[in-house]
């Protein structure tokens, strides 16, 4: 379930002031490309029935473009900006909500950042499988302490489920000590263990291994009682039903 936000007006004074700022209309003015940018993320959002903003892939892409619009500046003026194209375009509650984590996302950022310099710096080999997992270990680490973890797990479920298992993968395909078949057969076993963490995320990419699982199995012949099962263990009984019935739909 998505949202619209409302009409954004051209100035807005803020309910609060943002780190001091005194809220006056000369110093929240919003620019107007800044602001249909932002709001243009805002499209983003995903809700649940109860008007409860959901932490996923989308608020991830949204925190991300919000960094890109403020050019990554956690400054009161910028926090400025932000807060007013929120508050004007969203229910209370879900824009502070949203803010609170915007700016635990800009301060992670940063931190993410200044890491990367730091690891960098004098290193031998930065493209190495080794030096790029174990710099993303700690990013992993940095990020869980600027998100709660039932926040971080949900933001970054995606991109933590793919990118080792990526490059896992391309250590496999290029360790030359390896036959290709054991090659082939390290990564099949690399490829189920991807699968089956994926299957069980709340997010497009887990439809699409489940729908790729699914065809598979009727290209083998699969029964439809086996289908139901492969969908009941991912989405429960109720939706796996809902599919049967739709499959079954002339």
């Amino acid at each position: 379930m998505r949202s619209v936000p409302h009409a954004l007006p051209e100035q807005k004074v803020a309910s609060e002031p943002v780190d001091g700022v005194e809220s006056s209309p000369e110093n929240i003015a919003v620019p107007p490309v800044e602001a249909v940018a932002i709001i243009d993320a805002l499209l983003l959002l995903s809700f649940d029935h109860d008007g409860n903003l959901l932490m996923d892939r989308n608020t991830l892409a949204a925190l991300k473009e919000f960094h890109t619009q403020l050019e990554g500046s956690a400054s009161a003026d910028t926090m400025v900006t932000l807060r007013t194209v929120l508050e004007a375009s969203l229910p209370e509650t879900v824009a502070n909500q949203l803010m609170a984590l915007a700016r635990n996302y800009f301060d992670f950022r940063r931190a993410e950042q200044d890491f990367q310099l730091a690891m960098t710096a004098g290193a031998e080999e930065v493209n190495g499988v080794a030096f790029q997992s174990e710099q993303y270990a700690e990013i992993k680490k940095i990020r869980r302490s600027y998100f709660a973890p039932e926040v971080v797990n949900k933001l970054f479920a995606e991109e933590e489920a793919q990118l080792p298992y990526m490059a896992t993968a391309l250590a496999v395909a290029q360790n030359r000590e390896l036959t290709a078949e054991q090659r082939a057969q390290q990564l099949a076993v690399l490829r189920e263990e991807f699968n089956h963490v994926t299957s069980r995320m709340d997010s497009p990419l887990a439809g699409k291994v489940l729908e790729a699982k699914v065809a598979r199995m009727r290209a083998s012949g699969a029964t439809e009682a086996a289908i139901f099962d492969a969908r009941s263990e991912v989405l429960g009984s109720a939706e796996a039903q809902r599919l049967a019935d739709l499959d079954r739909a002339p």
